[in-house]
């Protein structure tokens, strides 16, 4: 019963990782205090500098330097899982390869990115969220276009009387409160990947 109720947070962090897992995190933890006992410091002094933030009266140099250490890969493998993310984001974001499905050989810009993004996803199986966070952002659609696909919506539901009615409501909405939601919409299209719970929140209103 333990094993079962804690797949879905090992699975969270298996996506929630992705493209690395926890076996690099530790190799890295290894090689680089290996490195840095061994008086081979590739960190340009930054774990010497996690060492002054760590220290204390209590604490034996060894125990700050593998501290120091630790923290320092930690760092380095979630700002490689970052870069690793955005990149692939970016690589996502090429369509190209739909329109050469029924070409005989694909063009050499889309060989180079079948290669790019099988090199990034190739040392780990991904799971069913694997990409979550590394789909492009889907588009932020106008206040105009949201009104306008709105009223067709609308339109065959309602009678001549009720949809003029409901036309005027759009247009007093979208030159009024419509505005401070659309921009509060464009903020949080920044850091969420699931935006579309506001706009029902407008649509509500009229």
């Amino acid at each position: 019963m333990v094993l079962i109720s804690a797949l879905p947070i090992l699975n969270n962090i298996h996506c929630g990782i992705y493209p690395a897992s926890l076996s690099s995190l530790v190799i890295l933890i290894v090689l680089v205090t290996f490195l840095f006992l061994a008086n081979a410091d590739i960190t340009f002094c930054g774990i010497h500098q996690l060492e002054h933030y760590i220290s204390g009266e209590s604490l034996v140099p060894f125990t700050v330097q593998l501290a120091a250490c630790i923290v320092y890969s930690f760092c380095l493998w979630v700002t490689t899982i970052l870069f690793l993310r955005h990149t692939l984001k970016l690589l996502l974001m090429y369509k190209g390869w739909m329109y050469e499905v029924h070409l005989k050989r694909f063009s050499f810009k889309t060989y180079i990115w079948a290669t790019l993004v099988r090199t990034l996803t190739a040392k780990r199986r991904p799971m069913l969220y694997s990409f979550q966070s590394s789909l492009p952002r889907l588009p932020l659609p106008s206040l105009e276009e949201t009104m306008e696909r709105y009223l067709q919506t609308v339109r065959p539901l309602l009678d001549e009387e009720r949809y003029e009615k409901m036309n005027q409501m759009t247009y007093e909405f979208k030159n009024g409160v419509g505005k401070k939601l659309q921009h509060y919409l464009w903020m949080k299209s920044w850091w969420s990947s699931n935006y579309g719970k506001l706009p029902c929140l407008c649509f509500q209103q009229l």
